[in-house]
């Protein structure tokens, strides 16, 4: 039920959906001859059009997401395994072309790569269902073996998760697998931006990981301005959106015990792990 009840509020969460559902309501008021609500509403309409226009609220949010978890300063000389959240292949498109459509967040496979090549013995997981309300037949994994296959990675070394449908349930089912003991060094890779609620939900779930964030969109010292650009503004703030509600509702649903986490003390015995 989460997962359905999820998509239609994530429907909703979009600035630009909100922004048409407001114009209807307020073009029904018109045609009812109910004057008054109509303009109160149509100033509240425009009104919050042009504050996601003007004000880059959602570049801030977006900022905050991708720099809460740092690229590890160093890695440790070894590591038990490494776990990649899928994101990067779009399953849906790929099987109705018949050729391999990736996403903007491709990165999460080439880091993946990367560190399975730097610890050629360590447990490497690659967790991707299918997010879609209505296509769960395609499964992500299955199509991300044919990149890790293109670059060079033995898809002997990966074990596949592909019945998770969210980030929660990518890191539940993938621990079932692996069952790794609480001593294990593991790194989680996924988006920047997507890191908080990641980590949260390891935490909540009792399975440490050193995070490598990838998939990065904007600077460390990046100078934010007023702008003018309303579908860029409504992206970004949606993208923000995405993750702080994501996170609200994770804490709220008991899927993780922090709303916001951030890393742990230097002193700690897994770095910036969490």
């Amino acid at each position: 039920m989460f997962f359905y009840l999820s998509k239609i509020f994530y429907f909703l969460l979009n600035p630009i959906n909100v922004f048409l559902i407001l114009m209807l309501i307020s073009v029904i008021f018109l045609w009812m001859n109910w004057l008054k609500p109509a303009r109160w509403l149509m100033t509240v309409t425009v009104t919050i059009a042009l504050v996601i226009t003007v004000f880059p609220l959602g570049t801030w949010g977006r900022i905050h997401l991708e720099q809460r978890f740092p690229p590890p300063a160093i890695l440790p000389a070894d590591v038990d395994g490494i776990l990649v959240l899928g994101g990067a292949v779009n399953p849906a498109l790929s099987a109705e072309y018949q050729q391999l459509i990736l996403q903007s967040n491709v990165e999460r496979l080439f880091a993946f790569a990367e560190l399975m090549e730097h610890y050629p013995q360590a447990k490497a997981v690659y967790s991707g269902g299918s997010g879609s309300l209505f296509a769960q037949e395609y499964k992500e994994a299955a199509l991300a073996q044919e990149v890790l296959e293109k670059l060079n990675i033995p898809m002997g070394r990966v074990l596949i998760e592909d019945q998770s449908r969210n980030t929660f349930e990518n890191i539940k089912l993938s621990k079932e697998i692996v069952k790794p003991e609480p001593d294990e060094t593991w790194i989680l890779v996924t988006s920047a931006a997507h890191m908080p609620r990641a980590v949260g939900i390891a935490r909540h779930l009792d399975w440490k990981f050193i995070p490598f964030p990838v998939d990065y969109n904007f600077g460390k010292e990046m100078a934010i301005s007023l702008q003018f650009q309303f579908h860029q503004g409504a992206a970004d703030l949606y993208s923000a959106l995405y993750e702080f509600v994501g996170l609200l509702m994770y804490k709220l649903t008991d899927k993780t015990g922090e709303f916001y986490p951030a890393p742990v003390k230097e002193n700690d015995d897994k770095g910036t792990g969490s």
